[in-house]
Order: structure tokens, then C-alpha cells, then sequence
């Protein structure tokens, strides 16, 4: 295609039709995205340019951006950015991309007794990533004692840059490590974590741009989907103090499984809670309040 003027309306609609395959649901979306960042436009306003020509001198980067999404490359990850619970963390292929449940599953976190009656509380997540769920936790919460663990020195590094982005980094601090592995006995009051709860059969079947993007280091779990959560359920019991509470967003499937394991680990006081289909997607325990 000649370096020309190129109608927006027109750019989008056949945006929209090469993203098809590989984004059906988001295509126009997509698209509409595309120009608008083109433009400078927000997108709502989108309608009010579509008449507008695209300056030439953009087009070649529009095009390549689009043949990026085309095979299948996350917007969040072109964009360089996904919203969280209202603030913008960098987002690359370092770490998962942050989900609408997983905003649903902190403000459900937030808003528990358990943490809102918590003085002080000494707060960790396991399976860190980008930072976003402990960062989010460390600004609501300025009483919070919060700290990031990830097996991962990549994600460490992101999340340590969006700690340093949001003016967090004196509030939450990161550190390496393979679950709560040689983590401190009784020495936490919350601990919440997205553990990896994909089976290997659902793997083959995850769409394209979540396969081949983002890392299976945080998403897969083996042959049935617990092989993480089995491991972290007992180390958090051990590490959490008594009364302590744990948190978790996994698989609604696999909650029964989930909750068994927290009951064969002591915890007391399960309770989910639903995502935004309404089906039960997190779960939380309570640590005896004394030690048996």
C-alpha cells in the first residue's frame, strides 16, 4: 500500500477484518485502539474522526503494530501498559497480563474483614509477576508490611519497576524464591497469590495469544491443574501465624479440590467468593488462632 493519506474510518474496518482470525472477539476493539493512539484521540471519540486521514507519516508503524496483533501479540503488551484497580502498570512478556477477575479477587481481599480488621498486617504474595496485586495492596493499605515473592527474576525485575513507577518502592519490597520455600515460620498475617491452575491438555487449547505470549512458567500446573497450589497450601500454613489468612484465585472447577487441601492443612473459616459470571473463583482460610 503507497505511503498516502488513509481514511481512519476505513483503516479500521480493515483492521478489524485482519485481526479476525486471531482476535474474533476484540477485533474492532483492537482496531479502534490502533487509530486512536494514531491519532490521539481517546477511542470513545473515535466516531467523530473517522473521516479524518491518518498522517502519513504514521502509517508504517500503524501497519507494523498491526501485523504484531495480527500473530497474535497482546494489546497490553504493544501498548506496553494494563490497568489495574485504576493505576497504569508497565506490562510486557516478562508477566502474565493483569485480568478483570484478578482486580475483582483484590478489592475482595481489601475488603474482607479479615484484612480490614488487621492492624498492621505483614502481607506477602507468592507469584508476584508484575507487581500489580501487591503494589495495589501496599498503596490501600499504607499500614501494610508487604513482600513480593516470584521464582522468576524476570517478573521480579518488572515489578520492581512498576513499585518504582507508582512511588511504591519504599512501601513494598521483592525478593526470589520457589513458593514459601525456606520462608520463616509463623511469621505472616495475609498471604494471597494467583497460583498456576492451567492442566496441560487445557494448554493446547488456550488461544493463541496467551500460548504463545505470555509465560507458562506462571500458567501452567501439570496433568490436573494442582501441582502448584498442592505445594503452596501446606508451606502457607506453615508460614502464616496463627489466625492468619490465606487467599487464593484459582480455577472455579478445581475449587472443591482446593478447599480440601486447605482442610487438610488445618485451615478453618473457607469461604469463596464469586468472579463476575458469578461463579465461585477465590477462596480464603483462617489459620487456627492457636497452634494444635
Amino acid at each position: 500500500m503507497p505511503l498516502t493519506t488513509v481514511n481512519a474510518g476505513a483503516f479500521i474496518h480493515t483492521a478489524a477484518d485482519a485481526l479476525r482470525a486471531v482476535h474474533p472477539e476484540e477485533c474492532r476493539l483492537l482496531a479502534e485502539l490502533l487509530v486512536s493512539r494514531a491519532l490521539h484521540c481517546p477511542r470513545l471519540e473515535l466516531p467523530l474522526h473517522y473521516a479524518d486521514g491518518i498522517p502519513p507519516d504514521t502509517l508504517p508503524a500503524l501497519r507494523a503494530d498491526l501485523a504484531r496483533l495480527a500473530k497474535g501479540l497482546p494489546w497490553q503488551y504493544l501498548a506496553g501498559t494494563a490497568g489495574f484497580l485504576g493505576r497504569d502498570f508497565k506490562c510486557d512478556r516478562r508477566a502474565l497480563i493483569p485480568r478483570p477477575e484478578t482486580e475483582l479477587f483484590v478489592e475482595w481481599f481489601l475488603n474482607s474483614p479479615l484484612m480490614r480488621n488487621a492492624p498492621a498486617p505483614a502481607v506477602a504474595e507468592v507469584g508476584a509477576g508484575s507487581g500489580c496485586i501487591i503494589i495495589t495492596i501496599a498503596l490501600e493499605r499504607p499500614d501494610a508490611r508487604c513482600q513480593g515473592l516470584d521464582i522468576s527474576p524476570d517478573a521480579l525485575e518488572l515489578a520492581r519497576e512498576n513499585a518504582a513507577r507508582l512511588d511504591a518502592a519504599g512501601r513494598v519490597s521483592f525478593m526470589q524464591n520457589d513458593l514459601l520455600a525456606a520462608w520463616p515460620d509463623r511469621s505472616l498475617d495475609m498471604l494471597i497469590s494467583t497460583p498456576p491452575y492451567v492442566t496441560t491438555a487445557e494448554w493446547q487449547n488456550l488461544p493463541r495469544h496467551i500460548r504463545e505470549f505470555e509465560p507458562a512458567l506462571a500458567l501452567l500446573a501439570g496433568a490436573d491443574g494442582m501441582q502448584t497450589a498442592a505445594r503452596l497450601v501446606p508451606q502457607a500454613a506453615r508460614a502464616l501465624k496463627p489466625g492468619g489468612s490465606l487467599f487464593l484465585e484459582f480455577a472455579p472447577a478445581r475449587l472443591p479440590q482446593l478447599r480440601q487441601c486447605l482442610q487438610a492443612a488445618g485451615f478453618e473459616e473457607i469461604e469463596t467468593g464469586n468472579d463476575y459470571t458469578g461463579r465461585p473463583h477465590f477462596i480464603c482460610g483462617r489459620r487456627p488462632r492457636k497452634n494444635r
